[in-house]
């Protein structure tokens, strides 16, 4: 880990972590509530495999054109 804004470049290279602040307290809260992020993730996959089952679902019943599919598949999985 590196530490503070005007730390030698070559350690905030070699770091897995750059704590751009001379304050360790922002380090300790973080690592208080590594769940966080987790719970965020786990969210967003949940969502997005509902959001696929109802549109595959909407598909199977004919409510969606297989290219209406295809397009709303490729929108959902590009960054």
């Amino acid at each position: 880990m590196a530490m503070g804004a005007r730390g030698a470049s070559a350690s905030s290279e070699a770091a897995d972590v750059v704590v751009l602040v001379d304050r360790l307290d922002r380090v300790a809260e973080r690592w208080r509530s590594p769940g966080e992020p987790a719970a965020i993730a786990m969210q967003s996959m949940i969502t997005g495999m509902a959001l696929s089952g109802a549109t595959m679902i909407a598909a199977a019943l004919g409510y969606v054109t297989p290219i209406a599919g295809a397009l709303i598949q490729r929108r959902s999985t590009s960054p």
